[in-house]
């Protein structure tokens, strides 16, 4: 693997160039150029062949090996059945693009560290990371990096006859790259899309203003001119001084351009109408070019990537081969850069999206993940006393119905109001003992429309206020449920949902992985049924006290139709970093997002920090750090009030502001 010039500054901090793949890369560290992994392996199979201890030689050779090699001992991939081998301090520290091993660990919620075999790379990148897991996936030839037949980036195509699994060679290993001029050159930069021009001027971007002067630098490899600060800020990580490499972060961590993406591509050749220059296009794979189109000696050639402009028609559209170093995605101001201003206003009135397409989220393979049950599970540690309560018994004094003898049916029931249920003693005609009879209503899940993925949806008709069923998941306390949403957090992943309701004050009920089918009940703005807290008596005591278990009861607001979906409202903010899912309900009333960001919060924004994932020693620690400055600040005000203070007040007459000091 080939790193970047970084002279004195610590390379653990610094983002990684994709890594290549080597004869036998299953023996060696993926990530480093060391090549000291088949000794090791050597030295364990003769210990095996020899009857030794195997224990006693793994340990020994951990330490030979730990004594040669500046990155330590080896450790396996996590995945089941994958034999590929890293080092471990290669895996703590190993960041490229969206990729660590530790982050992939939260992904595929294992022990320890995964490789990059196992998820497709461009789906992983653009941060739909549930759906790069499942599915074919196809190695590129050249490095450690593998995807989806409709991820394969375009200007590359599959290679024939390379045995029973396919392979590819993907775009980062083109053999030819074309002088780039000071035409070809982007007029904005790569990763703030401010103007350079208005960069001399001291132009602003988003509230910041940019220095006067700041430095530029020209990308080696494509067109891309960027800030060394912007550099800083997006491939460098935290902690280190300046950025001195020549490459932008797009050749550094492999961005790809797939088919069927919005790109600006420069034209070389100048028509009557169009000059020489940026214009928006499409990418198209190779095997989607018309056959009567002739597109040169370079068609099929690994970087040479064909586009098809905007300015065709539908019927006649013009085609024309870019290399990767002249295409670049499509942004928001990526119009600074056009040949023609014109195409401006065009792309607002095409409405296209800015993101590229990915691959298709599995639901069939994602439920495979999900454990369905019919009651909540406890964790270590947590008990069903532990979450019980004894109280005074809560009784009703609903009267039966003459004719059926039906009681505790309305609102007017008072355990009803009090969102509890009624005792044994209430009678085996009482209708509010649903979660201790197990009324539940049979539901079925299947793939609901506009995109939601799958949804809960009724078999027969339910009436208002009907108990559909119970919401059951992993019972867990605030501090697992700190530790889990900081995984959220990290795995930073736009189809990785929060599936967390609330039980009581101290616990939770997680139903991500372990969860009853009410899990799959989508959100709405104007939802037909809500969840609310239940209280179930278990066990009566004497006359006046009761033990009570908190459950989670999902009932029926309205009518809700055969066929109908079931939804109720997440009722979700945003907090610390956790995604906020746009909304597809399609209501009259829909927010369009389920959930709100805050406007100081960009935690979207930051890379991939391990430092979310502190201990409860070090949370306690800052709140002591806090408390203690709070006592500093309230010293220094009292002292402050003693003392002289200077006011600023604004003159009656002047309108200036006049400083006046006041007296002890």
């Amino acid at each position: 693997m080939i790193e970047p010039k970084h002279d004195d500054m610590d390379s653990n901090k610094l983002t990684h160039f994709v890594p290549e793949r080597r004869h036998n890369h299953l023996d060696y560290c993926f990530m480093c150029p060391d090549t000291e992994g088949p000794r090791k392996m050597d030295t364990v199979l003769r210990a095996v062949k020899n009857d030794i201890n195997v224990e006693s030689e793994k340990e020994k050779e951990d330490d030979e090996v730990e004594g040669r090699t500046k990155c330590g001992k080896y450790i396996r991939c996590s995945f089941p059945k994958c034999n590929q081998w890293m080092h471990e301090k290669c895996a703590d520290d190993f960041i490229c693009g969206e990729y660590s091993p530790k982050q992939a660990q939260l992904l595929f919620n294992l022990n320890g560290p995964v490789c990059t075999a196992h998820f497709c790379w461009h789906c992983y990148d653009e941060r739909h990371k549930n759906a790069s897991r499942f599915d074919e996936l196809i190695d590129c030839i050249w490095c450690m990096r593998s995807f989806h037949e409709q991820c394969i980036p375009a200007g590359t195509k599959l290679l024939p006859n390379y045995g029973k699994k396919k392979a590819f060679v993907c775009h980062i290993h083109c053999i030819f790259t074309p002088s780039i001029t000071s035409e070809m050159r982007l007029k904005h930069c790569s990763d703030c899309e401010l103007d350079f021009q208005e960069d001399q001027v001291g132009g602003s971007k988003k509230g910041k203003r940019i220095d006067k002067g700041e430095e530029k630098i020209e990308c080696r490899k494509c067109a891309n001119v960027f800030h060394r600060k912007c550099a800083f800020q997006r491939v460098v990580g935290i902690g280190c001084d300046i950025y001195k490499n020549d490459l932008c972060s797009y050749c550094v961590t492999g961005l790809t351009i797939v088919p069927n993406q919005h790109v600006i591509a420069y034209c070389e050749t100048s028509r009557k109408r169009y000059p020489k220059g940026y214009y928006p296009a499409t990418a198209i794979s190779c095997k989607d070019v018309p056959s009567d189109v002739n597109l040169g000696r370079n068609f099929g050639m690994t970087g040479y990537i064909c586009v098809r402009w905007m300015w065709g028609s539908s019927k006649k559209p013009f085609f024309h081969l870019v290399h990767k170093s002249q295409v670049h995605r499509i942004t928001t101001n990526c119009h600074k850069s056009f040949a023609d201003s014109d195409f401006k206003n065009e792309l607002k009135k095409l409405k296209i999206k800015y993101t590229a397409p990915t691959h298709p989220l599995n639901h069939v393979e994602m439920m495979k993940t999900v454990t369905i049950v019919t009651e909540n599970v406890f964790v270590k540690g947590i008990t069903k006393q532990s979450i019980r309560e004894r109280v005074e018994i809560r009784d009703c004094f609903c009267v039966a119905d003459k004719v059926t003898g039906i009681k505790c049916d309305t609102s007017r029931c008072f355990n009803r109001q009090s969102h509890s249920e009624c005792p044994k003693s209430c009678g085996e005609n009482c209708q509010n003992r649903a979660l201790q009879q197990k009324r539940e209503i049979k539901c079925e899940v299947r793939e609901a429309a506009d995109g939601k993925g799958y949804g809960l949806f009724a078999i027969r008709d339910i009436e208002p206020e009907e108990f559909i069923g119970e919401y059951c998941g992993e019972v867990i306390d605030l501090v697992e449920w700190k530790r889990r949403e900081r995984r959220q957090t990290g795995i930073r992943s736009e189809d990785e949902f929060t599936y967390f309701m609330g039980l009581t004050d101290k616990y939770k009920v997680d139903a991500r992985f372990i969860g009853s089918i009410a899990r799959y009940a989508n959100h709405s703005c104007e939802p037909n049924s809500e969840v609310e807290g239940i209280d179930v008596p278990v066990s009566i005591h004497s006359g006046e006290e009761a033990t009570y278990e908190p459950h989670l009861g999902i009932f029926a607001k309205e009518k809700i139709k055969a066929g109908a979906e079931i939804t109720f409202d997440y009722m979700l903010k945003k907090s610390q970093g956790l995604a906020v899912d746009f909304c597809y309900c399609r209501a009259e009333k829909c927010k369009m997002k389920i959930g709100e960001k805050s406007r100081n919060d960009d935690s979207d924004d930051e890379k991939f920090d391990e430092n979310l994932y502190v201990s409860d020693d070090e949370e306690d620690e800052e709140r002591k750090d806090e408390k203690e400055n709070k006592k500093k600040d309230s010293k220094k005000l009292k002292k402050e009030k003693n003392g002289k203070m200077v006011h600023k007040r604004q003159s009656s007459m002047g309108g200036s502001n006049d400083k006046i000091k006041k007296k002890k």
